[in-house]
């Protein structure tokens, strides 16, 4: 894939990427501007020597958080875009539901486990709609099934598109306590996208992501978390759907990165044209009369 759309670079003002490293190398060998969006975790050890083997590459964050692991190695950051759904498409609910719903995959760092001692400690039945990746199979079966038989919690497994929408929608609260470097979280969004709001703790891009107070309950710890359950309900599910309208739409996402695309070609340009003229003059001194060194459009 990244062979067929190098191959074909010249056709395009710029080629935006979203498969990790993998075009870097092949970056200054095609006549056109690449970036690429990192929507990982990027504290992790491969990426620093990458990043000074490559340290021209242009790369987009989806957060500012997401950035802090890099911080030794100066990325050369071209943008930082947020994420953006279709809201317009997700169903709006005023008025909030009566279960707690965790939303994802069954995983270590998503913390399902905390999920449902939020659930049991604050009395409230909690809907566990998530899927259990292969690589995952051992940690469930060994930490989270048992928990199941607790008649609060309740195993939806993996659901679809549509019914993951009307579960958010009919919820009281989303609840994300992870236990990672979150980069961005989108099922936050799309929480918000149906009005309810969500209870986090505060990992990663979160406070970044939502407004404690407006679009959702930010804690540190999960007996925090606890606390605050109650509080949510007092929250405006329209001030939900707001914030995803205004800083979380498919729009807003396209604007942030045609913005971006605009700096980046404006900047490929003007090096292009720099580069030109060097070659220019060291021609110019080549071929000189005199044979001495000699300035041709400002440059030596």
């Amino acid at each position: 894939m990244i062979g067929e759309v190098l191959r074909r670079a010249h056709e395009f003002d710029i080629v935006h990427c979203h498969v990790e490293y993998f075009a870097w190398a092949f970056a200054p060998f095609v006549p056109t501007p690449i970036v690429t969006t990192l929507h990982g975790r990027l504290d992790v050890p491969y990426l620093p020597p990458l990043f000074q083997h490559y340290p021209d590459t242009g790369v987009i964050s989806i957060s500012h958080n997401q950035r802090a692991p890099l911080a030794p190695v100066h990325p050369h950051w071209v943008g930082m875009v947020y994420n953006g759904i279709p809201v317009s498409e997700f169903p709006f609910s005023e008025s909030p539901g009566s279960y707690l719903l965790f939303l994802g995959r069954i995983a270590p760092e998503k913390r399902p486990d905390w999920a449902a001692a939020i659930a049991k400690r604050s009395g409230m039945k909690l809907k566990v709609a998530a899927k259990v990746d292969p690589y995952d199979q051992e940690y469930y079966e060994r930490e989270i099934k048992h928990l199941f038989d607790d008649p609060l919690i309740e195993f939806l497994g993996e659901v679809d598109e549509q019914q993951k929408r009307q579960l958010l929608a009919e919820a009281y609260a989303l609840v994300f306590p992870i236990d990672w470097p979150e980069p961005f979280g989108i099922v936050q969004i799309e929480a918000l996208a149906c009005g309810t709001p969500v209870l986090a703790l505060n990992r990663g891009s979160v406070p970044e992501v939502l407004i404690h107070g407006v679009s959702g309950l930010i804690g540190n710890t999960v007996e925090e978390l606890v606390a605050l359950v109650p509080q949510l309900g007092l929250l405006d599910r329209r001030a939900c759907r707001r914030e995803v309208e205004q800083r979380f739409s498919s729009a807003a996402m396209a604007r942030g990165y045609e913005q971006v695309y605009a700096r980046v070609i404006a900047e490929y340009e003007q090096q292009r044209t720099i580069a030109l003229n060097t070659t220019h003059g060291r021609r110019a001194v080549a071929y000189g009369d005199d044979g001495r060194r000699e300035r041709v459009n400002g440059v030596w």
